[in-house]
């Protein structure tokens, strides 16, 4: 496999976690092999998949556990707070980094930041799109997001 693929592979199950699955899902190869098909038209076998899963494991999304499975694990508060306040930190020190390159003087190429803007923006919509479908279990669950 592709060092690509197997990245694509990552962020398309990453993405499932957003926009699909549920904390506390419990999740298969074979149903994630499904959903790559028919949500991405991404064809991959499962021991990718299951590469993936043990990196998205590291990444403290998922759960797995030995003889039993893969969990969407639950986001606490205290962890939202702290991806939030390392996110404020990475986008204040972007800003700062921008600024002095256009004070200097120097070209910016916006054509990335404005490609991820876009793909943010498609990302909202759909999950706007699904928080509303799921409104029932967004007031039976503490963090979701």
């Amino acid at each position: 496999m592709t060092k690509h693929k197997k990245l694509a592979t990552i962020d398309a199950i990453r993405c499932l976690l957003l926009e699909k699955y549920l904390p506390g899902d419990c999740l298969s190869e074979a149903k994630i092999e499904v959903d790559l098909a028919e949500t991405y038209a991404l064809e991959v076998s499962r021991s990718p998949i299951r590469l993936a899963l043990n990196a998205l494991e590291s990444e403290r999304l998922l759960v797995i556990k030995p003889q039993q499975g893969t969990i969407v694990r639950y986001i606490t508060p205290d962890e939202v707070a702290e991806i939030h306040s390392a996110r404020l930190a990475n986008e204040l020190w972007c800003v700062g980094k921008l600024a002095k390159a256009i004070a200097s003087g120097e070209v910016v190429d916006f054509t990335l930041v404005d490609s991820i803007l876009a793909d943010m923006k498609a990302i909202a919509i759909k999950r706007k799109r699904s928080d509303e479908d799921r409104s029932i279990f967004k007031m039976s669950t503490p963090v979701r997001d």
